[in-house]
């Protein structure tokens, strides 16, 4: 696919950007591509400093790293007439791949992984933070963590048994020769052999990986891969096992979660004949008014609305959840605007967040549900909002869809629900 790239800049802006472009082409085919990622502080450097450019300056920016970001991913920068186009990688075909195929498609991968490698690797808190696991100082109470790493020449001795046996003993002697079982990362607790915090042990042994690390969204369970065999029981490998996206439309479609696939089954079975029908429609008005309820009881309403109101809820409540919505979300937006321009001013925070009135009613236990710290004020303070927000806009579905009778009540409106 060859798409044609034309970014509403003008003067010096467009002429830049069209000069990026040669140059990233340029990169490409003399397989300079590692050099690549540095042009993205470049670009914005020059923007931040450049006199002429200021209604295009955050543009300018914008555009120039999607430019630098799809070159990264084998997107092809190539001239036209006009200016620049991106040609799309080769699509992966649909036979069975050769071992060859496959390993340069993996070492496809990791040429494209590999700068940012670099960049995180290039990062100081990354470098202390490995330095400390790999040589702690002696009055950290800690032991390297090379301990937990297995010799190649222990390995193949404990190994050597094993490789003489023939048939089932061979079986029973590699069983007694590795032991491999799963050490579950609980937050806080240490290693027995090093004292190190199982969850800095997890994070060392990641950073070995041709993936770079990146934060997560939801709750993770990490696991240890250990060799009880080893005298330290040795880490093998780690796992971890995360959410699901919140929202996939194809999965929620094929369950019927989302509110097309409830109408569309509703309709269908509106639309048959027999007496099966009307009961079936009578189930599904159960079924929506007990997920209404539920999801609503899950949700604290102290501060926002009353049981009262919940179960006659009227339009104007739904107004003022709605505006108590959007403040929310502007006081989040801007907390977290604070924390992008200073990690290190808890203070300065904490003065923000006194000075807003009618703070939502967020414990700080709902928010420890989610195995994260709580001594970041700043970032506290954003997902209270986010929580808030989320819990306002949950009752407003809900209390919505009921229109002030407290249940639906008629197939009709079963229907028009999601209308």
């Amino acid at each position: 696919m060859i798409s044609p790239i034309h970014p509403r800049l003008q003067g010096i802006a467009a002429e830049r950007f069209f000069a990026l472009g040669q140059e990233l082409m340029r990169r490409q085919r003399s397989n300079q591509c590692d050099r690549i990622t540095e042009l993205s502080e470049r670009e914005a450097s020059w923007a931040d400093h450049q006199v002429g450019i200021n209604g295009d300056r955050e543009k300018y920016k914008a555009c120039a790293r999607v430019l630098i970001d799809l070159a990264k991913a084998r997107w092809t920068v190539a001239e036209d007439r006009f200016g620049i186009e991106l040609q799309s990688p080769e699509a992966t075909s649909h036979h069975v791949l050769s071992q060859q195929e496959i390993e340069q498609g993996k070492h496809r991968v990791r040429t494209e992984l590999q700068p940012l490698l670099n960049q995180q690797f290039e990062s100081p808190s990354v470098r202390k933070f490995i330095a400390q696991l790999e040589q702690p100082s002696k009055s950290s109470k800690v032991k390297p963590i090379g301990l937990l790493i297995a010799d190649g020449r222990e390995v193949a001795q404990r190994l050597e048994p094993a490789l003489r046996a023939k048939g089932p003993k061979r079986v029973e002697a590699l069983q007694g020769t590795v032991k491999p079982y799963l050490q579950l990362v609980v937050s806080g607790e240490r290693d027995e052999f090093t004292n190190l915090l199982l969850g800095d042990v997890w994070r060392y042994f990641r950073y070995s990986w041709c993936i770079p690390q990146l934060p997560i969204p939801g709750r993770q369970l990490l696991y240890l891969i250990r060799d009880a065999a080893h005298p330290y029981h040795a880490v093998m490998g780690i796992a971890s096992l995360n959410n699901c996206a919140m929202q996939n439309k194809v999965r929620d479609d094929r369950i019927g979660w989302t509110g097309e696939a409830f109408l569309t089954r509703a309709r269908i079975v509106a639309s048959t004949e027999g007496t099966g029908a009307g009961k079936e429609l009578k189930g599904m008005l159960s079924y929506l008014n007990a997920q209404l309820d539920i999801a609503i009881s899950h949700i604290e309403t102290k501060g926002l609305c009353s049981a009262r109101d919940l179960e006659k809820p009227t339009a104007q409540l739904i107004d003022s959840l709605r505006r108590q919505s959007g403040q929310f979300a502007e006081i989040r937006r801007d907390a977290l605007e604070v924390i992008s321009k200073n990690r290190d001013v808890p203070d300065l925070v904490q003065d923000y967040e006194s000075s807003q009135s009618g703070q939502p009613p967020v414990s700080d236990e709902v928010l420890q549900l989610e195995d994260k710290p709580l001594t970041d004020r700043a970032m506290t303070h954003a997902r209270r909002m986010l929580v808030a927000k989320k819990s306002i806009f949950s009752i407003i579905r809900g209390t919505s869809k009921a229109d002030g009778k407290g249940a639906l009540e008629t197939q009709s409106e079963l229907c028009n629900i999601f209308d």
